[in-house]
């Protein structure tokens, strides 16, 4: 199945009008849009023509929709919809009303103390959201942190996480990944074997840009940034702004130590150090256990949704499936065995890695019904005769009404 990109700016994709663009970064381009049914703003991105043809970009951009889609808190952007028009892929995520924390920065040049902390600790939330799931952020920044018109915050931009228990890697040996001013020494050197202190030192470069209204370790270009940061070359917070407690630069030089072992185990430590005060989180999801290996010999649980909840119904429905971002490839002539409203299982005569995202259009059905459902691979077994079943989590849950028009 081969995938294109849309050469010039939509006015529609899927069942979504395209209202206005927001933004554009270097992977990829957001606007604001409305469901056409149901009349929902929501944020639609898409991968800019040079990532599209990346198959790794598109694996992230994949990933980022099942990591926000999972994550359910107030203080994260999180992911709807993910599907495709024609073949160009495309991601659809909640609509905050609001403006980036550093187009806020450069307007204003620094917050006051209590509004950084405040900024800082809802930050803390969602990545502490993200961890107990299994997730690293690892581009935490002011350009990924919304302040929304009800001033809440919100962290948003997942397309660099790291799932700690996926089967796929998504990140070479010793590629660096994020951005430089804000992320850690050691996402130079090897960002495939960080663990959750990277988003504490990217949470405490950020609290000290929106504290001093600088960015840390100015240097002139790359390489001289990285040499001031393996050496510690931090002017200290105070330094900059005097009247700043002791408390907040201590919080925030701890969290920017060159050595992962220095800084806070957690944003929980880091919440704990800014302000003496714990973490409250208020937790929105059915918890079972999962083993994280979130430091050196050391394991915690967190939890995941149990997607075992939802009823099978037996079905023997024809379709066509093939990977999202697989260029070239061709579709795959499959059938449908059972299927829930989060899931399906296929049989086909090829074997697909758990981890994949297919394109699944089905022959026989109606006109409300999705013609292409997207559904990520999580196990693949063998069925004999060169057959594999493959059970896959839905992009989008199927409502009573889509389920019984394709049984």
């Amino acid at each position: 199945m081969a995938w294109t990109v849309l050469r010039r700016e939509p006015r529609c994709l899927g069942p979504y009008e395209i209202l206005a663009k927001l933004g554009k970064g270097a992977a990829g381009t957001v606007f604001k849009a409305r469901h056409r049914q149901t009349g929902a703003l929501v944020a639609l991105k898409i991968l800019c023509r040079g990532e599209a043809r990346n198959p790794l970009s598109v694996k992230r951009f994949e990933q980022e929709f099942f990591a926000t889609r999972a994550l359910d808190d107030p203080h994260i952007v999180r992911g709807l919809d993910y599907g495709c028009e024609g073949t160009t892929p495309y991601l659809v995520m909640e609509f905050v009303e609001g403006e980036r924390l550093s187009a806020h920065l450069k307007a204003r040049g620094r917050l006051a103390e209590h509004e950084a902390i405040s900024i800082a600790v809802q930050v803390a939330q969602a990545l502490h959201v993200a961890h107990q799931r299994g997730m690293i952020h690892r581009d935490v920044k002011p350009g990924n942190i919304m302040l929304a018109a009800d001033g809440r915050t919100r962290l948003t931009d997942f397309g660099l996480v790291k799932c700690l228990e996926s089967v796929q890697n998504l990140t070479a040996t010793a590629m660096s990944l994020g951005t430089s001013y804000f992320m850690a020494p050691d996402q130079f050197d090897d960002c495939k074997r960080v663990d959750l202190r990277c988003d504490a030192y990217g949470l405490a470069a950020t609290l000290y840009t929106a504290v001093t209204g600088q960015l840390p370790f100015q240097a002139g270009g790359f390489l001289s940034l990285v040499r001031k940061k393996l050496d510690g070359e931090l002017i200290a917070p105070r330094d900059i702004v005097p009247e700043l407690s002791v408390r907040t630069d201590w919080a925030i030089r701890r969290g920017l130590s060159v050595s992962p072992v220095m800084r806070q185990a957690s944003c929980v430590d880091f919440v704990r150090d800014l302000t003496g005060a714990e973490l409250q989180i208020v937790k929105t999801y059915r918890q079972t256990p999962l083993k994280v290996k979130a430091e050196p010999g050391k394991e915690v649980k967190t939890g995941q949704d149990d997607r075992r909840a939802d009823f099978r119904h037996a079905c023997r429905l024809s379709s066509v499936c093939g990977p999202v971002g697989g260029k070239g490839q061709k579709p795959w002539v499959a059938e449908v065995l059972d299927i829930s409203s989060g899931g399906l299982a296929l049989v086909l005569q090829r074997r697909f890695e758990p981890g994949t995202v297919l394109a699944v259009d089905l022959r026989r059905i109606k006109e409300e019904v999705p013609a292409s459902l997207m559904a990520r691979v999580v196990r693949a077994q063998a069925h004999g005769s060169g057959q594999w079943v493959l059970g896959c989590q839905l992009g989008r849950r199927l409502g009573d009404e889509d389920l019984r028009a394709l049984l």
